[in-house]
């Protein structure tokens, strides 16, 4: 088994996340569904970066630093997929990133994340400052899907599509 029982524990060796990536690689695997990852470091966010498909699925993480969200906007050589004419450079196929599990996230995070240019995901992020909210507008990519949360009772949010 190429995993050797890393959805039990939620995690991913170095070596592990190169097999991965190597394999969706190979097969042009157009997403990289990690969703049961429930923690990465610097390393393996290295590692997932080489992915060259269109999207990495990472909704099982509840937190990122800023070298991981680094890590893994880096668009490296040898990607597939598609072309995107609204990022920076078309000549590159667009990576996106799925980071659902993030309940919040900083100012460094959210400027290394603006630097994605896919699909950024962050639906479930609760509430943002001005200043996450101005980092996260300098996005460049694709798709910026965030459901902004509405209080409907005390203790409960209700999201909804919206921008920061």
């Amino acid at each position: 088994m190429l995993l050797q029982g890393a959805e039990k524990t939620g995690t991913l060796t170095v070596q592990e996340a190169a097999e991965l990536v190597k394999k969706a690689n190979e097969t042009q695997q157009g997403q990289l569904n990690l969703n049961w990852l429930t923690s990465i470091d610097q390393d393996v966010a290295r590692e997932l970066s080489h992915y060259g498909g269109q999207m990495i699925l990472l909704d099982g993480l509840t937190s990122l630093t800023q070298d991981v969200a680094h890590e893994l906007t880096k668009v490296r050589p040898g990607r597939f997929g598609w072309y995107n004419n609204l990022s920076l450079r078309s000549d590159i196929p667009a990576k996106g990133l799925s980071l659902d599990g993030l309940t919040s996230i900083t100012k460094k995070v959210a400027h290394e994340l603006a630097k994605c240019n896919g699909s950024l995901n962050l639906n479930y992020v609760k509430s943002m400052d001005s200043e996450v909210a101005r980092e996260l507008a300098k996005f460049k990519g694709d798709f910026f899907k965030y459901s902004k949360p509405r209080i409907n009772r005390p203790g409960r949010y209700e999201y909804s599509e919206g921008r920061p």
